[in-house]
């Protein structure tokens, strides 16, 4: 197991190379309850990554659109690989597959093709461009008029925590959402600022907390967890789901009415399939309805594989995924994790599999069917894959003596 200080250090390259021939050179590599075990700084880490936390990249690590790229079809091509090994699997081949299911989550209505044109496009991928620190210098140049600054507080965690107060008085407004007050939604009472020169109308949405909502987190292991809310949030405040879904109803609605540029990309949007009908007969955010659209279902009656699905069944596994519009999944890595009976990471069991009770030391995860292992035992077939060196340096109960050898 690692945490973040073995990457984030000036020879963090060295460290992983030499941790993973180690692993190695032990034989620890390819088996059960093998590998090694990544710790990240947050529960969801890997979770907000799969989920196109960054900029270059939309849900299943799905490239962002580039200009230039005006089709779905030039756009699966230029991200799609071709290989001429007969060995290689070149799992990325189906990449056509997971777009399509993925624009098909997001605008049910209208054909992948159609969909692909609503998305917005890139120059590049830069991270010089289009990062976000990259984006607070050019709001400090008064590239924006405004900005929505989301679970976020760049004030504090930046670089230049000056020249970023700076930049965001150089806005109209600003919205920050957040579950405190803090330095970025009160960046008018920082050091070096005069609130009486500062322009920037400010708004802050105190948001709901982890305990407060339920919902999934993929940590460093990649086990998909579900986490049930705790107490109710106070005083009105809702989640993060629940304003996105309120801000999309609002903008369809200002649409509707006043019309607009170019709406599709708000009015098209299949916002309700992630929603359910409360006791008043309105649509709201549902975290379970949303786990079912992630995972993906038939959108018509379909042959995969020599097998048939019905409309409305949802996709077993993202093998069976298609290019053709006829199947969803907003996230094709997580598709297999809601069947059309169960939300597969609610799933509470302790037991192990047949591989999972050879391994030495496993450990399984609620719902998730996968082991985790520090450790080792010389009885293991392993170790004797292992050199002479290293088999004579465990003790007889399997942990790893600390020390020079002697020869």
């Amino acid at each position: 197991m690692y945490a973040m200080g073995w990457t984030q250090h000036s020879v963090g390259v060295q460290n992983i190379r030499a941790m993973a021939m180690i692993q190695l050179m032990l034989g620890n590599i390819g088996i059960a309850g093998g590998g090694v075990n990544a710790l990240r700084g947050e529960c969801n880490v890997q979770g907000s990554t799969d989920y196109a936390l960054l900029y270059h990249i939309l849900p299943g690590y799905i490239a962002t659109p580039l200009a230039g790229l005006d089709s779905l079809d030039q756009y699966n091509k230029k991200f799609a690989p071709v290989t001429n090994d007969p060995m290689s699997a070149n799992w990325w081949q189906n990449y056509p597959k997971y777009s399509a299911s993925l624009l098909k989550a997001m605008y049910s209505d209208d054909t992948p093709q159609d969909s692909y044109s609503y998305l917005p496009k890139l120059e590049n991928h830069k991270a010089s461009e289009y990062s976000w620190i990259p984006l607070i210098d050019r709001m400090y140049n008064g590239g924006f008029t405004g900005a929505w600054i989301w679970g976020m507080n760049p004030a504090c965690s930046g670089p230049d925590s000056e020249k970023t107060r700076k930049a965001i008085g150089e806005l109209d407004w600003m919205v920050n959402v957040n579950v405190f007050d803090c330095e970025t939604s009160s960046f008018w009472k920082g050091p070096g600022m005069d609130p009486a020169k500062v322009k920037t109308e400010t708004f802050f949405i105190p948001c709901a907390t982890a305990i407060e909502k339920e919902g999934s987190v993929s940590n460093s292991g990649r086990w998909m967890q579900w986490r049930y809310a705790g107490p109710e949030p106070k005083n009105g405040v809702l989640t993060d789901g629940h304003y996105f879904h309120e801000l999309w109803e609002e903008m369809v609605r200002l649409y509707e009415e006043e019309g607009g540029a170019y709406p599709e990309p708000i009015t098209r949007l299949s916002f309700n399939n992630m929603c359910e009908e409360n006791n008043h007969h309105h649509m709201e955010f549902s975290a379970q309805k949303t786990a079912r659209l992630i995972n993906g279902w038939f959108t018509k009656d379909t042959v995969v594989k020599g097998k048939t699905f019905k409309k409305g069944q949802q996709v077993p596994s993202f093998a069976y995924l298609q290019d053709d519009g006829s199947t969803t999944s907003g996230n094709w890595l997580y598709c297999n994790s809601v069947s059309d009976t169960e939300n597969k990471s609610e799933r509470h069991n302790s037991s192990q599999t047949p591989m999972q009770e050879r391994s030495a030391c496993s450990r399984t995860g609620h719902g998730a069917g996968l082991s985790t292992a520090v450790s080792f035992t010389t009885e293991h077939p392993s170790i004797n894959r292992a050199g002479p060196g290293i088999r004579n340096a465990l003790s007889s109960n399997g942990t790893a003596k600390m020390g020079r050898r002697r020869s």
